[in-house]
């Protein structure tokens, strides 16, 4: 089954891949071009939470994960949250009462 990413998605994850060197951030492994499969954009808060849609594309929503580390990201949200937690700082507290709000209508 082949699945049919956005643009918007994948130019988000490009973004946020390029923002940290295509580094996986919690193994510190670079993927250089040629050999970056494997190298994944993870949304720190949740994207698919109707208060959260606005936080999508947000660039600092984003934190590049090898497979291995995104999946256990996924596995294990409570451990990923605190090393994020620790990572951010205040910054963390920030992101995540933005990611509360609900987005108004226009």
């Amino acid at each position: 089954m082949t699945v049919k990413i956005k643009k918007e998605d994948r130019e988000w994850a490009n973004a946020v891949k390029t923002r940290d060197d295509w580094t996986c951030q919690k193994c510190l492994v670079y993927y250089p071009e040629g050999n970056r499969r494997g190298i994944q954009a993870h949304h720190i808060f949740g994207r698919g939470r109707a208060p959260q849609k606005h936080m999508k594309y947000n660039l600092d929503n984003g934190i590049t994960l090898c497979a291995g580390h995104h999946m256990d990201a996924h596995a294990n949200p409570l451990e990923f949250h605190e090393w994020m937690q620790d990572r951010l700082g205040a910054g963390y507290e920030d992101l995540r009462s933005l990611s509360l709000k609900t987005k108004v209508k226009q």
